[in-house]
């Protein structure tokens, strides 16, 4: 596989949406800032990240994983409540001139609410164009505006690894790899800004290419329509595979280092917990990734043999999305396509009968005869498959050489209906009927390692996938995720405010690979006294089961709902195109109505006022009634039960035995301890809108004055001209710097960044910092708000809250839509201003850091990285994870100081960037950021700054180190880092810019800082307009960054090409500069996976690539454009 996502974990989460290009701008500013005012594939295979399904199958992912303040806004922002997004991934692409009128038309629209006809058919988006081709092959069209002069094209093979005999586990993924790398029309693609991928699932092969609308690379002639040339790639690939015997061998290799790297003690807790899931079907005896020994002996015939029995048009789907015209694309698809003959082979009828002779075939649909709740009960539509009240099941010969497409699955399109039988057996089948009670919940399994080092319980209920084709299925979804969303607010504030432990998880997600929908709950805790911890977190489920969500949580969950539902609208045509395939495909998959942003909007405006808390309650009893009811006759199944927990805790199979039924127990125990939480306390949650009121304001305003001051630099303008950053500064010493952009329609984000970071931790007395950071992050009180409060506030503005740290630096960010912009301020002068920091928190922040400290220890990710750290920065204390001994140590005064160390008015920087309005931001800004006083609580003056930063120093007499860590895998991974030029200009280490007289860069410092020694204003704007092309260049604020990323790409292409690609020692190497998180800016690290036999040679070809390196002026041209 090339690019994939974690099984269970990755596949549970919502895909992280932050807009590349914010982030961009956000750094950018960052470095033109400090720089002007202070002194000092072609999808290249191999990433790191596990395989086996796609990047987020399941389509209603929770949310992070995260709590508190570094995710408030965790309802919808993070928990996929822009429905369709994930679960239908259907509101893409129709957000017209009309998007921020249907906004204004609300009120109207709610009046109309009883009108609502809930058996009225979802409105598939208009915009989308499907064909299907004489030879099976189907295909999808739909024009996205964003990114400009660019397109999407993936190409879905229904083909993963469940179609595999027991001696072809993992063929389907070598067959991935060899066609994929072996296609030379994929080749030709490098080098025009293209970038292509691929991956497998358990039932799904799909290769993707992302190119510009235009050719611009070396190997087509300039301006070159791409869209004929991609095609032509994506048919190759398909269904012209050479399938040579040095490919295969290759990527017989490339994978038996990706089975190394991919098994991570959370892939193999994940696999533990899959085999539970699914026991009874055929996936957990075929993961994806495949068997280290089929793959290592697997025949290059049975690779071919694979290859010709199910690669053909009648189990493929094209999906287009971008800068196209549909009917062009069209055109251009049946050209390449039609010509592609139905069957490869003159024996496929007799491969086919092999095949069916362990595989019962069936062309019937059913509906599920279990008897669900009606708020559920919307019918079953699973494309690809034909679906029972037990899953998925086949059993009569087709007639025919290719068996004809199915009607009336799904969309309209390629049903392929020769599946290997996957059967599910779903919690609610043990569900009473009229006739007979079954149960057949999981018994409790254990899983003990000496990698881990906490003790977590996982809980699993499935259940079919619920089609949404209809209005009243839209308003069961909508209730559903409100119900959700409820759900982790309760257990993330009520867990954090009082357990004495890591918390409670909850998470209710479809799959498409794996045919069902699971809800898990999993809760977190320290390996001691852990069964009391565990009854705890069952408690609150009880307690959320039986007294549901209140009024309030449940009109801020509303609220919020309806400011995304809006968002909706107005950004539709802001949604990247990589996004909206993934959300088309998914829809198809999940036999999802794929509708137009304006067209949800309109709807779920309508819809949301019709919502009771009644209607959220019962589906907060639905999702949890498997753990309240355990074990109980007539109860749901509990699909599967599995406790992870240290090897220490059970050496033998009694003690083992004794965990699985202490766990049994506690699930069957109806009297559970809760948490100090009273129902009165959840009752008088946040009824309020704002954190500071117009009064409490004006008194601020009143005692601190707050003003802008004049420009006194005359550059200011000059940087204005050449990044369209504004700079102002406010009187209270604090720098502002503006960015206005549309690349994300209706939201922005602030950070306040200060200097300092890592560098800032007492050398003496090191680990304040980052316990600060835990701290806040987890969530603190302010002002006279609870904790509670303000997540509630912040889940209902939509506010999403990080406080990140790096080695240089520590911020605070919001991002919200700009309706919230007065909303994110008022929060963020609290956290800089009033601030509350308790000693209950600490003690989980000090358990935290433990724990994080023995984890990293026993990971072969990890461990190097620490040892790597300690020798680059010469054992400085600050720059690896603080021992158990000095987190002991750590006081709450040292993290008040260390938090005040990092707000020193004159130090902060605000950066906004986004679509908002300048003169109502700059506004507000003043309003909550100039009222910030320059001393006061978290403020003292002689606070170190950045003088105090040493330059760290690297132990030479460590060079070259080996690691042996105790592992029940054989694994292996090399690391090799050093210094090199610092990314932005400048850091901690070095603050005054260097230059050697001639206004050329050196080492990290800017030309501009020539420019303003040695010339005015206007002899600089004058390099600027072209007069001095390379004092111009080296003089931008992105100079450094944009060099540095190209000569990154260069070498990544390189390593890739000979360590990966000619010597197949690596599935996955990649170089990054200035990256790492706890190094210098200028630290650079190789990072390359590898068989245990082979990871001293991976280390040294690499290290060859790095010191013969010499770039060409093609190189360096094909990754200007990459």
């Amino acid at each position: 596989m090339i690019r994939s996502g974690e099984l269970l974990t990755a596949r549970r989460r919502r895909k992280a949406r932050a807009n590349a290009l914010t982030v961009l701008l956000l750094s950018l500013i960052l470095i033109f800032v400090l720089n002007h005012t202070t002194p000092g594939k072609q999808g290249l295979k191999g990433n790191a990240k596990p395989r086996w399904t796609r990047q987020a199958p399941r389509s209603t992912r929770g949310p992070d994983k995260n709590v508190g303040w570094k995710n408030l806004g965790l309802c919808f922002s993070k928990l996929s409540l822009r429905p369709l997004q994930d679960a239908l991934r259907g509101i893409r692409s129709l957000a017209s001139s009309n998007a921020k009128e249907t906004v204004t038309r609300r009120s109207k629209e709610i009046d109309d609410t009883e009108k609502i006809n809930l058996n009225v058919s979802l409105r598939e988006n208009s915009k989308l164009r499907r064909g299907h081709l004489s030879n099976g092959f189907t295909y999808t069209i739909l024009p996205n505006k964003f990114p400009p002069g660019r397109f999407e094209a993936h190409l879905e093979m229904h083909v993963g690894s469940v179609e595999e005999s027991e001696h072809e586990q993992g063929v389907a993924h070598i067959v991935e790899h060899v066609t994929f790398l072996g296609s030379h029309a994929r080749a030709k693609l490098y080098g025009t800004g293209t970038e292509s991928n691929a991956y497998t699932d358990f039932h799904h092969t799909v290769y993707h290419l992302n190119c510009p609308v235009r050719a611009v690379g070396r190997h087509l002639p300039t301006q070159t329509d791409m869209l004929p040339h991609a095609l032509k790639a994506l048919r190759e690939i398909a269904f012209e595979a050479k399938m040579e015997d040095s490919r295969i061998d290759k990527e017989r290799n490339a994978i038996l280092s990706e089975i190394s790297m991919m098994s991570t003690l959370d892939y193999r807790i994940t696999t533990k917990e899959m085999e539970q899931l699914h026991r009874e079907t055929i996936l957990p005896k075929r993961f994806p990734i495949g068997k280290e020994d089929v793959v290592a002996t697997a025949s290059r015939s049975t690779v071919r043999d694979f290859y010709e029995r199910f690669y053909h048009p009648s189990r493929a789907d094209l999906f287009v999305v971008g800068a196209v015209d549909p009917d062009l694309a069209e055109r251009q698809i049946i050209r390449t396509f039609q010509s592609v003959p139905r069957n490869r082979t003159q024996n496929f009828q007799q491969r086919l009968s092999t095949l069916s002779n362990s595989v019962n075939l069936n062309l019937k649909i059913q509906k599920p005869s279990v008897s669900l709740p009606d708020v559920l009960t919307s019918g079953l539509s699973i494309k690809k498959w034909n679906m029972t009240s037990n899953g998925l099941i086949m059993d009569s010969a087709p007639k025919s050489d290719t068996p004809p497409p199915l009607r009336g699955l799904g969309k309209q399109g390629n049903q392929w209906s020769v599946r290997p039988n996957v059967k599910h057996r779903f919690s609610r089948e043990g569900v009473s009927t009229a006739s007979k009670t079954i149960n057949l919940t999981s018994k409790p399994s254990v899983f003990l390692h000496e990698l881990i080092t906490s003790f977590h319980l996982i809980l699993c209920s499935k259940n079919p996938i619920t089609s949404l084709s209809t209005v009243g299925d839209l308003k069961k979804y909508i209730i559903l995720r409100l119900a959700v969303s409820g759900i982790v607010y309760r257990l993330n504030s009520r867990c954090k405010s009082n357990a004495p432990f890591g918390g409670v998880e909850f998470d209710h997600s479809d799959s498409a690979s794996e045919g069902c929908s699971v809800t898990t709950v999993k809760i977190l805790c320290e390996p001691e006294d852990w069964s009391s911890q565990v009854k705890l977190g069952l408690g609150e489920i009880q307690s959320i089961f039986e007294g549901g969500l209140s009024q309030q949580e449940f009109e801020c969950i509303r609220d919020a709902f309806t400011i995304d539902a809006q968002q909706a609208a107005v950004q539709g045509d802001d949604m990247p195109s990589g996004d909206v395939i993934q959300g088309l495909m998914d829809a198809d998959l999940l036999g999802h109505t794929f509708m137009a942003d304006e067209d949800y909007s309109q709807l779920a405006l309508r819809l949301a006022p019709l919502i009771t808390l009644d209607e959220v309650n019962t589906y907060v009893r639905y999702l949890l009634e498997y753990l309240y009811s355990y074990g109980q006759p007539n109860a749901p199944v509990t699909a599967a039960v599995l406790a992870c927990a240290p090897r220490r805790l059970g050496n033998s199979s009694s003690e083992e035995m004794a965990i699985s039924r202490t766990v049994e127990n506690l699930l069957r125990n109806e009297k559970r301890s809760r948490s100090a939480v009273t129902a009165e306390n959840s009752q008088r949650q946040a009824t309020f809108n704002e954190l500071i009121s117009p009064d409490r304001l004006s008194q601020i305003k009143q005692d601190t004055s707050p003003n802008w001051e004049r420009p006194t630099d005359p550059e200011q303008g000059i940087a204005r001209d050449v990044t369209g950053v504004e700079q102002r500064r406010l009187n209270n010493g604090m720098r502002v710097s503006f960015k206005r952009t549309g690349n994300l329609a209706n939201h922005f984000t602030v950070r306040v960044v200060s200097p300092g970071g890592i560098s800032r931790e007492n050398q003496f007395k090191p680990g304040a910092v980052r316990a600060a950071v835990h701290m806040l992050s987890q969530g603190t009180s302010a002002g006279e708000l609870s904790r509670e409060d303000i997540d509630l506030f912040c889940m209902k503005k939509l506010l999403n809250v990080t406080v990140g740290l790096q080695h240089e630096t520590l911020w605070w960010e919001v991002s919200a839509p700009v309706s919230s912009a007065s909303s994110a301020f008022q929060l963020l002068h609290l956290m800089l201003t009033d601030t509350k920091l308790h000693e209950d928190d600490l003690g989980l922040v000090k358990r935290m850091m433990k724990s994080q400290f023995y984890s990293a220890h026993r990971s072969l990710e990890s461990a190097p990285l620490e040892t790597l750290f300690k020798a680059l920065a010469f054992d400085d204390p600050r720059y690896h994870k603080p021992t158990p001994e000095m987190v002991d140590m750590i006081t709450l005064d040292d993290i008040e100081d260390a938090i005040r160390d990092h707000l020193r008015n004159d130090e902060l920087e605000i950066i906004v960037v986004g679509d908002f309005q300048m003169n109502e931001t700059e506004q507000l800004i003043l309003d909550y950021m100039g009222s910030i006083p320059a001393k006061g609580k978290f403020r003292k003056k002689e606070s170190s700054g950045l003088k105090e930063s040493r330059r760290v120093k690297s132990d030479l007499s460590r060079r070259n180190q080996h690691i042996s860590i105790s592992d029940s895998e054989r694994r292996a991974i090399g690391y090799i880092a050093g210094s090199g030029p610092y990314r932005w200009g400048f850091s901690a280490e070095r603050p005054s810019p260097f230059d050697d007289g001639t206004g050329v860069w050196m080492g990290g410092a800017f030309g501009n800082s020539f420019a303003r020694k040695n010339a005015g204003a206007e002899s600089v704007q004058a390099k600027i307009n072209g007069t001095d092309g390379l004092i111009a260049r080296r003089s931008h604020p992105a100079y450094v960054h944009s060099a540095i990323s190209v000569f990154e790409k260069m070498l990544n292409t390189e390593l890739f090409i000979m360590v990966r690609d000619t010597l197949s020692l690596t599935y996955h190497v990649q170089l990054d500069i200035g990256k790492a998180e706890h190094l210098p800016s200028n630290a650079w690290l190789l990072l390359v996976h590898s068989q245990v036999e082979n990871i001293d040679r991976a280390m040294d070809a690499c290290v060859d690539v790095l010191r013969r390196f010499r770039a060409s002026d093609n190189q360096l041209e094909d990754a200007k454009r990459a």
